[in-house]
């Protein structure tokens, strides 16, 4: 049970990067280049960061 949550968690991590990262070079009019490139890559390191943590907590809770 708890395993599914993890795989649940994972993949919503990732379709949370995947449509950050697409919505940002949609809207480029929001962004100049650099900063849209900064955000992005922050926001992608957080977001890989929390699918660890999150992954770790659920496997180890098992």
């Amino acid at each position: 049970m708890k395993l599914k949550k993890a795989i649940i968690f994972v993949c919503a991590g990732i379709i949370y990067t995947i449509i950050l990262n697409i919505s940002r070079f949609l809207l480029p009019d929001l962004f100049t280049l650099i900063n849209m490139i900064k955000t992005t890559h922050v926001l992608s390191f957080l977001t890989g960061l929390s699918i660890l943590v999150f992954g770790w907590y659920f496997i180890h809770e098992l």
